[in-house]
């Protein structure tokens, strides 16, 4: 699952922006270095509604 290659690897609540970072980078990185094998390049990002995205403090909020 940490490796960058799990869709789960972009959830929201499971890190904060800073290590999201480095997920971005390894799918980019890989989407690169298919070349022209890839039908369709993307990164998805996804989280679920059971957080409270309203509170300020939260990271969460922060990452989103």
């Amino acid at each position: 699952m940490w490796g960058g290659a799990h869709p789960l690897d972009l959830r929201v609540e499971l890190v904060d922006a800073k290590n999201h970072w480095y997920t971005v980078y390894k799918c980019v990185r890989r989407q690169l270095d298919a070349g022209n094998k890839l039908p369709v390049a993307y990164i998805k990002a996804l989280t679920h509604n059971l957080f409270e995205f309203g509170k300020e403090d939260d990271f969460r909020r922060k990452t989103l």
